[in-house]
């Protein structure tokens, strides 16, 4: 089985998480950490949808 289809066959939920206890971050933390996924989708954007 490739690797790409055990990605797709592999639940979001039962992915391990960068970020653990968010509970236990500064507001400063979680907007940090929320920037830089989106900086992260955005490249993903760029980089699928680029127009050639």
């Amino acid at each position: 089985m490739s690797l790409e289809t055990k990605m797709m066959n592999q639940k979001t939920t039962e992915q391990s998480s960068n970020y653990e206890d968010l509970e236990k971050m500064s507001t400063s933390e979680l907007l940090q950490n929320m920037n830089a996924e989106d900086k992260k989708s955005s490249k993903c954007d760029r980089e699928n949808y680029s127009e050639d």
